[in-house]
């Protein structure tokens, strides 16, 4: 994230590969501990937020208020409690893969606006 040349020891080992490869993360940790300030919902939030809301249950049909995707729900993994990474605000429940394409865009505005102008061709 902060594009700085480190010694390895800076990222955080984060799986071992076939043969005991160590794979680190891609941001140091001194990156990654700055944006760990929400990367997870506090507890007692969650708990506030999921008795008024419950999480859809296996076998439930969920749709996903992005996509509009309707599917069964197979896996607990299906459907995730979305929130914002800044605030920590819960913006509530999205199937799995918005919620991965939102976490890899870095719920960042402009990248997202800049995705939709490629996939319109309307990027300069």
């Amino acid at each position: 994230m902060c594009q700085r040349v480190l010694s390895i020891e800076a990222f955080e080992k984060n799986q071992y590969l076939k043969g005991n490869i160590v794979a680190r993360r891609s941001e140091c940790k001194e990156c990654r501990k700055k944006a760990k300030r929400y990367q997870h919902i506090p507890d007692r939030l969650k708990k506030d937020f999921e008795s008024s809301n419950p999480r859809p249950k296996i076998g439930d049909e969920f749709t996903c208020p992005i996509c509009k995707r309707t599917m069964i729900v197979q896996k607990n993994r299906d459907v995730n409690l979305d929130h914002n990474h800044s605030t920590g605000a819960i913006r509530g429940y999205v199937c799995n893969d918005c919620n991965t394409g939102m976490g890899n865009f870095k719920d960042n505005i402009d990248r997202l606006k800049r995705a939709i102008k490629w996939i319109k061709g309307t990027l300069n």
